[in-house]
């Protein structure tokens, strides 16, 4: 059950700070941290990360030295980059290039 749950993406951690998630899972994250003094201490290290980003708010600073218009010129920059991200081809993969190569030579045929 671990292995299969952590290959999945991390931020199944953050659902458990949160409170959100799977309730089976969040009761078998638990028990782990029952046992597991360092799981714990990321545990709580999140919990104090996320308590002293929502009491810093650099949103809120950010706002207050940015120039006119700046968040809207990169909120426009984000979506742009998105799009164009969703234009472009995805890179080869070795699949792909091995059903290419086969076609320049079969295993076991003469040149």
């Amino acid at each position: 059950m671990f292995k299969e749950q952590s290959a999945m993406d991390e931020a199944w951690w953050v659902d458990y700070v949160e409170g959100e998630g799977d309730p089976f899972w969040r009761e078998t994250l638990s028990e782990l941290l029952d046992h597991s003094e360092m799981d714990r201490h990321i545990v709580e290290n999140l919990k104090r990360t996320r308590r002293w980003v929502w009491q810093s708010n650099p949103t809120q600073q950010i706002r207050e030295f940015a120039p006119e218009g700046w968040e809207k010129q990169q909120h426009d920059k984000i979506m742009q980059a998105i799009i164009i991200a969703d234009m472009e081809p995805s890179p080869p993969t070795w699949r792909s290039f091995l059903q290419k190569s086969t076609k320049w030579f079969k295993v076991g045929e003469a040149r």
